[in-house]
């Protein structure tokens, strides 16, 4: 496929499409109130030569840097990726298409071979315009029998007139170990996040999302399973304070038999910040023997805070376990009495408890340098929170 075919038949589906509305189940509780001249209005700095350095380094759409890894592909030929079952778009959101559409690079990452060190991906805006939109599109293909751990850091500078669009896409292939993490923090641009996830037989993988200090961030994934044993943990923590907000809208279509996927997220809010929730579990017809679960729980902080969960099932098949659920509500006085009466102060009780609550999360994160990065920095904002 060349570029220019993706593009233009991403265009044609956006405008088929259009911006999305409130008439969208999807975007009930919010829709884009930039101007849509802002969302189609591109801004990308191509890289001269591509150096190489520790870290994937992909800076307003385009590739600048790549470590040299045996066993591990990085290109922005969108040839390399052709003969692979790749989507490239989400139904559910029209601003997928978009960043198809204005997207001028398709970085690809192929692993063929058992990584053991995890491996760093920056996905960076760093400019100087305003009202403009960063489109950033990167694929991941796992091959047959092979493992591999990245952490994917989404940073995103400006103002809250800049706008991040980005897609990602991940292919597990048969027999794969796969961990990927994407931490989105500390972003003063909003940011829209779309991702694709393929499983296929005997596949593993545990996608962990990390939000805090963030603008505002919208996450629309969808999962399919095509093939039997394949296992998901699809997990996320999100830190909320002052006027962020969070959308989060999952699609997971098993439509083969005997496959597991477990989704937990984790949310605190503070003050007047928002969170939504929205996870569709769907088994087709002859999917047997699935097993499906869905937690959603909501740590409450202020009167002021607004949340929204949506968890759903829909099964046309028999013999499957699946089940979903949601709580929202504020920490348990008793258990905050109980750590008082050892000698800690209230707001100290209440840290360490908020801390609890997200360390669930956390704690599944196999790279080990993320993991205690994400624990200094969640301490840190969760000391924050007014008692």
């Amino acid at each position: 496929m060349k570029l220019e075919t993706l593009q233009k038949k991403s265009k044609d589906e956006f405008k088929e499409k259009g911006f999305p509305t409130k008439k969208h189940e999807n975007w009930l509780y919010w829709t884009p109130d930039t101007d849509h001249e802002t969302l189609e209005k591109s801004y990308y700095e191509k890289s001269d030569t591509i150096t190489e350095s520790e870290v994937v380094v992909i800076k307003n759409g385009s590739l600048q840097s790549k470590p040299t890894i045996a066993g591990l592909s990085i290109t922005n030929d969108i040839t390399q990726c052709s003969n692979e079952s790749l989507q490239f778009n989400l139904e559910s959101s029209s601003l997928s298409y978009l960043n198809s559409a204005c997207s001028n690079e398709v970085i690809t990452i192929r692993c063929s071979a058992e990584i053991k060190e995890p491996l760093t991906i920056l996905i960076t805006s760093d400019h100087s315009e305003e009202s403009v939109t960063v489109n950033s599109k990167i694929n991941i293909i796992v091959e047959e029998n092979c493992t591999l751990t990245t952490s994917l850091y989404h940073q995103k500078q400006g103002s809250d007139t800049t706008l991040t669009n980005t897609s990602f896409e991940l292919i597990c292939k048969d027999n794969t170990n796969v961990n990927v993490n994407h931490i989105f923090k500390d972003n003063a641009s909003k940011a829209f996040f779309n991702a694709i996830i393929h499983m296929n037989e005997n596949s593993n993988c545990n996608h962990i999302t990390y939000v805090a200090n963030a603008l505002l961030t919208r996450h629309d994934t969808n999962v399919t399973f095509y093939k039997e044993k394949a296992t998901l943990n699809l997990k996320g923590v999100s830190v909320l304070a002052g006027e962020e907000q969070f959308y989060n809208h999952l699609t997971i279509n098993h439509e083969s038999k005997n496959c597991f996927c477990k989704q937990h997220f984790k949310t605190i809010l503070d003050d007047k910040a928002i969170a939504e929730f929205s996870g569709l579990v769907y088994v087709a017809k002859g999917s047997h023997e699935v097993d499906s679960q869905q937690m959603n729980q909501i740590l409450l902080f202020s009167d002021a805070a607004r949340a929204l969960s949506r968890p759903q099932l829909k099964i046309d098949a028999d013999d499957v376990q699946c089940a979903h659920g949601s709580t929202i509500g504020q920490l348990n006085p008793e258990e905050v009495h109980y750590i008082k009466s050892r000698g800690l102060t209230e707001s100290e009780a209440k840290a360490l408890l908020t801390y609890g609550f997200a360390e669930e999360i956390i704690e599944e994160i196999t790279d080990e340098k993320l993991k205690s990065e994400l624990v200094i920095d969640i301490k840190d904002v969760v000391s924050k929170i007014k008692s």
